[in-house]
């Protein structure tokens, strides 16, 4: 496989009930190049810099909410780390 640009998109769903509002779910990423962080199709913020994480938040929505990350890669490596905080806990995309 050739380096070069490759986009990757994930989407989660999240379903929230029996939860008083308001329910917040915070979302702690960094993605090497670039990503697009969308709740319920709405833009929650970019970023393009791998060495920082961000960190965004937003209220739930009762029962179903889509989650989805669009992270783009310029070439070479790419990755991805994140920490999901929910309600009902806290969920990484790698333990190591």
């Amino acid at each position: 496989m050739s380096d070069g640009a490759v986009t990757v998109n994930q989407s989660i769903v999240l379903t929230v009930n029996d939860v008083p509002p308001p329910a917040l779910l915070g979302l702690l990423i960094s993605t090497d190049n670039a990503n697009e962080v969308y709740l319920n199709g709405v833009l929650l913020g970019t970023a393009n810099d791998w060495t920082r994480s961000s960190n965004y938040s937003a209220a739930l929505q009762s029962g179903t909410n889509v989650l989805a990350v669009k992270g783009i890669d310029a070439g070479g490596v790419a990755a991805l780390i994140a920490e999901l905080s929910l309600p009902s806990g806290t969920v990484v995309s790698d333990t190591a």
